[in-house]
C-alpha cells in the first residue's frame, strides 16, 4: 500500500483495467457454464450435483425435510426498498419425495415450490421456517396453501418489500403460463438485527426420500422500482411487473393476480434507472459475505 506522509492519500490511480459492472436488476439466462459472481451457496456446494449450460440445473444433494438442512441452495441478494424476483423452473424430472422452488431465506423463512408426491405434482407454499440465533432449525415449517398442478413448467415469484421497519412483507405467486400470477400467501419478513445479512433470494432443490431428482432454473429476473420504459412481453425469460398486480379472491379463498401495466428499462429490463440499495438486517449495515454452515 502507498502511503502519503504515513497516511492514506487521498486518491489511488486503478490498478486494474476498468470493466463495466452488471446491473443488479435484470434477467439471468445462466448462459455459459458458469455461475456469475453475484450468486452465493447456503453451503459449500457439491459441484458434481449441479451444473450450467444455458440454464441452471439442480440435483437433489440432500435427503431432509429441512430446507436450511439442504446443501446447494443457490442464493441471490436482494435488491430494495421493493423488489421482484421471478424463475422460470422446469420441474418434469423431480423424483417422488422432491421439493423444489423459491425462497425468502432467513431465519425466518418461506417459500413457494413444486412437491412431487407419487405421480402427482403440487404447488406448495410453506411458512414458518424459523433458526434460533447459533444458527440450529427451530421449526422446519409447514404447508400453508397449495394446489394441484401439471404441465411440467412453473413461473414462480416472490414480490418483498424490505423498507426499513416492522411488518414488512413477502409474498408468492405462482404462474403455469407466465402471465397470469396467482398468490399463495405471505410472510411477514424479520427485521431484527442479528441476522445481519438480510433476507435473500433463494433457489432450491431437494430430497425428503431419496436422491436422484433434478430440476431445471431457465432464468432468473429481478426487478425494481423506478423502471419506467413499457415492455409488451417477458415470454419464457420471467420477467416481473414493477406495478401492482391486481388481486381476486376465489370461492376457494386463494388470490389471483393478473399482470397491471408492466415496466422494464429502457435496455430492456437490464438495469434500473433511481436509486437502490441491497437489505441486511441492521441500520446503516453495508456487508455481504458467503453464509457457509
Amino acid at each position: 500500500m502507498t502511503l502519503v506522509n504515513g497516511r492514506w492519500g487521498s486518491g489511488y490511480s486503478l490498478p486494474a483495467t476498468s470493466r463495466p459492472l452488471k446491473s443488479h436488476t435484470g434477467t439471468d439466462t445462466f448462459a455459459g457454464t458458469t455461475i456469475g459472481v453475484e450468486w452465493e451457496w447456503n453451503h459449500n456446494p457439491d459441484t458434481s450435483k449441479y451444473s450450467v449450460n444455458n440454464g441452471l440445473t439442480l440435483n437433489t444433494v440432500s435427503v431432509t425435510g429441512d430446507l436450511y438442512a439442504a446443501r446447494n441452495t443457490i442464493t441471490h441478494r436482494i435488491l430494495g426498498p421493493t423488489s421482484s424476483g421471478t424463475i422460470v423452473m422446469d420441474y418434469s424430472s423431480m423424483k417422488d419425495g422432491d421439493r423444489a422452488g423459491f425462497a425468502l431465506l432467513r431465519d425466518t423463512s418461506a417459500y413457494i415450490g413444486v412437491q412431487r408426491n407419487g405421480d402427482t405434482f403440487r404447488i406448495s407454499m410453506w411458512s414458518g421456517l424459523t433458526m434460533t440465533s447459533a444458527w440450529k432449525t427451530s421449526n422446519a415449517g409447514s404447508e400453508v396453501a397449495g394446489a394441484t398442478i401439471s404441465g411440467g413448467k412453473i413461473w414462480l415469484r416472490i414480490n418483498a418489500n424490505i423498507n426499513p421497519g416492522t411488518g414488512r412483507q413477502g409474498r408468492f405467486y405462482y404462474s403455469t403460463n407466465g402471465n397470469s400470477f396467482t398468490q399463495l400467501g405471505s410472510l411477514t419478513m424479520n427485521a431484527d438485527w442479528p441476522f445481519f445479512m438480510g433476507y435473500r433470494y433463494a433457489i432450491f432443490n431437494h430430497a425428503t426420500k431419496s436422491l436422484g431428482g433434478s430440476v431445471r432454473v431457465s432464468s432468473f429476473t429481478v426487478d425494481a422500482p423506478g423502471l419506467t420504459t413499457e415492455k409488451s412481453s417477458y415470454g419464457d425469460t420471467g420477467g416481473n411487473p414493477t406495478t401492482t398486480l391486481r388481486t381476486t379472491t376465489s370461492a376457494g379463498g386463494v388470490a389471483s393476480t393478473t399482470r397491471a401495466a408492466t415496466t422494464t428499462s429502457a435496455s430492456g429490463n437490464t438495469g434500473g434507472t433511481v436509486p437502490q440499495y441491497g437489505q441486511c438486517g441492521g441500520s446503516g449495515c453495508k456487508f455481504s459475505f458467503l453464509w457457509i454452515i
